[in-house]
């Protein structure tokens, strides 16, 4: 029996799409590197310190820490494929889990609220999912935008989901597999940039003082970050014109 299916042509495409943008945005691929690095740097640091076990609430926040370095790397694997629509629903998991750790972090309590969940989930909805947003938390209006954003227009198939990739003309309906858009792909690469950048913020914040030799030691590392990030923007920004 023979299958006719142009299936495995979207996957090669797909894999075209990944060798030509680890060459066409090098630049934006070596400051992601440099983000990622802060994540590993931080969990490095983390499990030496004595002392801290899985009894300790900030062995969970490290959790979600993880969590979150593992959707935001998956997100950016999609990025490189041209598949940003995709990209968007592993990158609010990545934002919330932070928002969770953070949580975690400043209220030890809120450790075993997480872990019976499925016992009580009004409890963990009221004070973890649905809480407001920590005052003190870096980037806190910019990151709950974002979240709100990704809920309203890639999280559920509304109007504002189909609208993204699905043209309808002449009663043909096409599904875009791939980003069509340059400027739209470019907007949608560096917003996700940018919330990376702000998600170690909140890691560091989540750590002050308690592990002040890892903060001393990445400070300036991590403050580079914000102008290297500038710096590609405006390049980017530029080229555009």
């Amino acid at each position: 029996m023979t299958i006719s299916s142009d299936y495995f042509e979207y996957i090669a495409k797909g894999d075209q799409n990944l060798y030509v943008s680890l060459l066409n945005i090098s630049d934006c691929n070596n400051f992601f590197l440099l983000l990622d690095s802060q994540w590993k740097e931080h969990c490095e640091h983390i499990g030496k310190v004595p002392g801290i076990s899985t009894k300790d609430a900030y062995f969970v926040s490290a959790t979600f820490f993880l969590i979150a370095q593992r959707q935001f790397r998956n997100a950016y694997y999609l990025f490189l494929r041209r598949l940003s629509y995709d990209a968007l629903l592993p990158f609010r998991v990545a934002l919330e889990g932070t928002v969770f750790g953070y949580r975690i972090a400043k209220d030890a309590s809120l450790a075993e609220v997480w872990a019976k969940t499925n016992v009580n989930r009004k409890e963990f909805r009221e004070k973890i999912r649905d809480a407001a947003y920590p005052p003190d938390m870096p980037f806190r209006d910019e990151i709950k935008r974002e979240i709100d954003t990704l809920n309203e227009h890639w999280e559920h198939p509304n109007v504002n989901y189909a609208s993204q990739t699905v043209d309808i003309h002449n009663k043909e309906i096409k599904a875009y597999s791939y980003d069509q858009d340059e400027q739209k792909y470019y907007l949608v690469l560096f917003s996700f940039l940018e919330n990376c950048y702000r998600c170690p913020a909140v890691i560091r914040s989540s750590i002050d003082g308690r592990f002040p030799v890892y903060l001393t030691s990445t400070e300036q590392a991590f403050n580079n970050l914000r102008t290297q990030l500038d710096a590609l923007k405006t390049r980017y920004h530029s080229n555009a014109k």
